[in-house]
């Protein structure tokens, strides 16, 4: 009986846990599409504004080319880049409505709906903690402690198997009323008797056809298997977090290395511009 209430209330605390563990994905998968929504944004406002950009150089290149001061292939060149610009907009534009779409289906809004995403706030990127929180890291995953409670149900199981080798002993009782006739009379006339029972049951197991030990030991394979499964789920997470730690450096440099060269570029950029507009700056050179 005992057991019996603990293998319930495991399994209610089973169900919990991989109620959270779905949660705990539906945000992460949220909040990866947003991420990628707001990665792609970026990258079409970058498209619009360098096509922008593109488009005023072509209308002084076109000017340039009537008045014989740069090469007609010069002003092709640029076509072709303006057209696959473009083209590059159009592939943004369109993955940005699939991720959005993406989005409202994970967070269970109509396709129909409209929102905005706000990314009014700064992005910081703090250096990497190299700091190892192994035990913590053990407590902290939903995936392991379903696996520990997963552990614990097979080893209620075992035992419960192994208490049906005891002899049992029950309390039965019964009362009850009843009356034969050949006619469906049941009124006052008819004649009711009562009867009574009460007596316990003992059951002593003898053979089984070993049954039950099979049983026990196909619940100890579960049992080893858990325990199998939950050292490889260990070893996995440790795995990925040195690997998402080194990504993570390697990213947190990128950045920075980045950010420099955005500003050398930003800097050459309005240089070539303004040698340009002055005439000392070839289109070729602009271009490349």
């Amino acid at each position: 009986l005992f057991t019996g209430i603990k293998m319930s209330k495991n399994a209610k605390e089973l169900v919990r846990l991989k109620e959270a563990m779905t949660r705990e994905e539906l945000i992460y998968n949220i909040g990866n599409a947003f991420y990628d929504i707001i990665y792609s944004q970026n990258l079409l406002e970058s498209s619009v504004t360098t096509l922008s950009i593109m488009d005023s150089i072509y209308r002084k290149t076109e000017l340039q080319v009537a008045q014989h001061i740069t090469r007609e292939i010069d002003l092709n060149r640029m076509k072709v880049n303006i057209s696959n610009m473009k083209v590059d907009i159009q592939k943004t534009s369109a993955t940005v409505n699939q991720q959005m779409n993406y989005l409202k289906v994970l967070m269970g809004m109509p396709l129909s709906d409209d929102f905005k995403l706000s990314n009014d706030s700064e992005l910081s990127f703090p250096y990497p903690n190299n700091t190892n929180h192994t035990d913590t890291e053990w407590n902290d995953k939903i995936e392991l402690r379903i696996l520990e409670k997963q552990k614990e149900s097979n080893r209620l199981e075992i035992n419960q198997l192994k208490n049906a080798y005891l002899p049992s002993l029950s309390f039965v009782a019964s009362t009850g009323y009843n009356f034969q006739s050949d006619k469906l009379n049941f009124g006052k006339g008819a004649l009711w008797s009562n009867g009574t029972y009460i007596g316990v049951n003992l059951s002593v197991p003898i053979f089984d056809g070993t049954q039950k030990h099979y049983k026990i030991r196909q619940a100890q394979f579960r049992l080893g298997k858990t325990e199998e499964d939950i050292k490889q789920t260990q070893q996995t997470i440790l795995s990925n977090r040195q690997n998402a730690l080194a990504q993570l450096h390697i990213g947190y440099n990128a950045v920075n290395t980045q950010k420099e060269n955005l500003e050398v570029a930003e800097n050459t950029y309005q240089q070539g511009i303004m040698l340009y507009n002055e005439g000392l700056y070839s289109i070729t050179d602009l271009l490349d």
